[in-house]
C-alpha cells in the first residue's frame, strides 16, 4: 500500500510524497504525474527539465562546485567557464584546458591548453605559461603553438603542423607546393630533418621499403654515414664478367660537360641528365623536358585571429617543369669505369708500358 503526503490547497497538489514497499520516493505534480523519482540507490530521474534562472551549478561534498553550466550553455568542470565569443560553445577543464566549438559550423572544434577564446574572439592566456591548441576544421587538422605569455594577454599562435584534407602533412609550412606527401619547411637555423641515433654504434637512421621488402637504408656508425642500396648476390642471376667490349662503347659515348647553374651562375662540371640517361637509363628518373599541371594559390585564404578560414583561397592551375633527377655514382657507372681501367692496364702491360 502506497502512502501519500500532499501539500497544497486544492486537489491539484504541488507536492506529493509516495513510498511503496520498494522504498522509491516520488515527487508528483497534478496529483498523479511523476516529476522526480529517487530510487533506493539514490539515482534521480527527472520527467522534465532541470532549469535555473542563472547558471546551473552541480555540487559535490555538499558545497564544492563540480560542474557549472552558464546561461550561454558553456560548461566548466571544477571551474566557472570563461565568457567567450558569441556563437561558440566552450567546455573548460580546470580552466587551462578548453574545448571550443563553432555552433554555426560542422567540423569546427578546437582543443586548447592554457588558452581560451574571449568575448571578442581573441585567444587569451589563462596563466603565465606556453599555450597550444589543436584544431579540426574544414576536413583538416592543424597544430598551433605559442611561447610563454602573461595571464590575460592576447596569444600570438604559430601554425606549426598541418594535415590537410588531401592527406598531405606540412611541418613549419601552411601551404603545400609539389607532389610529395610530407613537406618540412627549413627555418634557416636548424636542420630540416634530423635523424638521431641513441648511441655512436651502428644504427639504421632511415629504411626504404616497398612491396619487395627493404630496398635501401642510411646507416650511421661512429662518425661515418653509409648510403645503402639492396645488392645481395641471391637477388641476381646470369652473373658474368664485364669486358672492354661492354665498357668501351659506353665510355666513348659519355659526354662530360662544363656548365653554369641558372640559379646562381656558378660553374660546374658533370653530365647532362638526358645525355647520361642514354647510357645509364636506370640511374635517371623522369623524361627530358617533361611538364605537369599543378594547382596553386592565386589569393591566399583569409583567416580570423583564431586561424579559422573566413574567406577561402582562390586557386588556379599552371604548367610547371618536372625536372629530371639522377644518381651519377651508381654501381653501373663504377663497374664500367673499373672494367675500362682494367682493360687499359692489360693493354699497357701487353705493350710493355709501365
Amino acid at each position: 500500500m502506497a502512502s501519500t503526503i500532499s501539500a497544497g490547497l486544492t486537489t491539484t497538489t504541488a507536492l506529493v510524497y509516495s513510498a511503496d514497499t520498494s522504498g522509491v520516493l516520488q515527487l508528483q505534480t497534478n496529483g498523479t504525474t511523476t516529476a522526480v523519482t529517487i530510487d533506493t540507490s539514490q539515482n534521480v530521474t527527472f520527467a522534465g527539465k532541470l532549469t535555473s534562472a542563472s547558471s546551473l551549478v552541480l555540487a559535490s561534498n555538499g558545497t564544492t562546485t563540480a560542474v557549472t553550466i552558464d546561461t550561454a550553455q558553456n560548461v566548466g568542470v571544477g571551474v566557472t567557464p570563461p565568457t567567450i565569443q558569441t556563437g561558440f560553445s566552450n567546455i573548460s577543464l580546470g580552466y587551462a584546458g578548453n574545448f571550443i566549438a563553432d555552433k554555426s559550423s560542422v567540423g569546427g572544434l578546437n582543443i586548447l591548453q592554457n588558452a581560451y577564446r574571449n568575448s571578442g574572439g581573441t585567444y587569451t592566456y589563462v596563466g603565465t605559461a606556453p599555450a597550444e591548441y589543436y584544431q579540426m576544421y574544414n576536413g583538416q587538422h592543424a597544430w598551433y603553438i605559442a611561447g610563454s605569455g602573461t595571464a590575460g594577454n592576447t596569444i600570438s599562435f604559430t601554425q606549426a603542423m598541418t594535415l590537410n584534407n588531401s592527406g598531405q602533412l606540412l611541418v613549419g609550412a601552411t601551404s603545400f607546393t609539389g607532389t610529395a606527401r610530407v613537406m618540412i619547411m627549413a627555418d634557416g637555423t636548424y636542420a630540416t630533418l634530423e635523424c638521431q641515433a641513441p648511441g655512436t654504434g651502428s644504427y639504421g637512421q632511415i629504411q626504404f621499403v616497398n612491396g619487395n621488402g627493404g630496398v635501401g637504408s642510411i646507416v650511421t656508425n661512429g662518425s661515418t654515414t653509409t648510403y645503402n642500396i639492396t645488392s645481395d648476390r641471391r637477388l641476381k642471376s646470369n652473373i658474368t664478367s664485364l669486358t672492354s667490349s661492354d665498357s668501351g662503347p659506353i665510355i666513348d659515348a659519355l659526354l662530360p660537360r662544363k656548365f653554369n647553374w641558372n640559379a646562381d651562375g656558378s660553374t660546374s662540371m658533370g653530365f647532362i641528365t638526358d645525355e647520361y640517361q642514354n647510357q645509364f637509363p636506370g640511374a635517371i628518373t623522369g623524361q627530358p623536358n617533361a611538364t605537369t599541371t599543378e594547382e596553386y594559390e592565386i589569393t591566399p585564404a583569409i583567416k580570423d585571429e583564431q586561424g579559422n578560414i573566413t574567406t577561402p583561397a582562390v586557386m588556379g592551375t599552371r604548367t610547371v617543369p618536372v625536372y629530371q633527377q639522377g644518381d651519377f655514382s651508381t654501381s653501373e657507372f663504377m663497374a664500367v669505369l673499373v672494367a675500362e681501367i682494367q682493360s687499359l692496364r692489360a693493354r699497357l702491360k701487353a705493350a710493355n708500358i709501365a
